[in-house]
């Protein structure tokens, strides 16, 4: 199991810094929902704000983003793909990786304040046809020791990015095991910076439930760390609303 769940982490981290851009397959804000095939919810934990909007995504996953950002839409992901093709040349074991993007409001529409500025946050998963990691709620501390922890942050530096000019920067925090909303998950904060452009301050969880694995990731501009986390609209708090349902 310990092996198992190493080895998916460090797949997921070779998928996340090709995302760097926002890039995305599936989006949708009320997309149909698979059927949970008795995987463990913790919809009773999951926080729900008041003026936000709330998102469904296909495998039976909801959260909601402020009112200062907006779902990706697909005119712009095909702007992106003319632009960066290899964001999309993305697979995993089980086949195409699933994941939903959010970015500041007004970039769909390519408007001039919205092109000024940056975030992210990033859904994505795959689901496996084996039942074989944790469910929701069991504590990852059973299934991995210090030593994983440590060879994942050593798998930062040697990932592979999307452009030439992109880099890792550095750890902020190295990967730990924590409780979100009483839910055993892995976190890591680290730093990337493409060309001169300001460094991003990259927020990373990793959650485990039976046959599926998720990562979500928030990605702010260091230059406007400020604005994207005041109260009310504070795009950390996302992570907080993530629904299994």
């Amino acid at each position: 199991m310990v092996k198992k769940v190493v080895c998916v982490c460090w797949l997921f981290l070779s998928v996340i810094m090709l995302i760097g851009c926002g890039s995305n397959t599936q989006t949708s804000s009320q997309s149909n929902v698979m059927s949970n095939d008795s995987v463990k919810t913790n919809e009773s934990q999951a926080k729900t704000y008041d003026g936000w909007t709330t998102v469904k995504v296909d495998g039976g996953i909801e959260f909601q983003i402020p009112p200062t950002m907006e779902i990706q839409s697909e005119g712009y992901q095909n702007i992106i793909k003319q632009i960066k093709p290899n964001y999309y040349q993305i697979q995993t074991e089980d086949g195409k990786l699933q994941r939903i993007v959010a970015q500041q409001k007004g970039l769909n529409n390519y408007e001039e304040q919205a092109r000024k500025r940056y975030v992210r946050a990033i859904l994505k998963f795959t689901k496996s046809p084996q039942k074989a990691f944790p469910q929701w709620g069991e504590d990852l501390q059973q299934y991995m020791t210090a030593d994983d922890l440590k060879s994942l942050d050593e798998s930062f530096y040697s990932m592979e990015l999307p452009e030439p000019n992109m880099k890792f920067v550095k750890l902020v925090q190295n990967s730990k095991i924590i409780q979100v909303n009483d839910i055993s998950c892995i976190n890591t904060k680290y730093e990337t910076q493409l060309g001169d452009n300001p460094v991003v301050i990259n927020d990373m969880y990793i959650f485990f439930n039976e046959n599926r694995r998720y990562i979500f990731l928030t990605m702010i501009r260091s230059t406007e760390y400020e604005y994207w986390t005041a109260k009310d609209v504070n795009v950390q708090n996302i992570i907080k609303t993530i629904k299994i349902i």
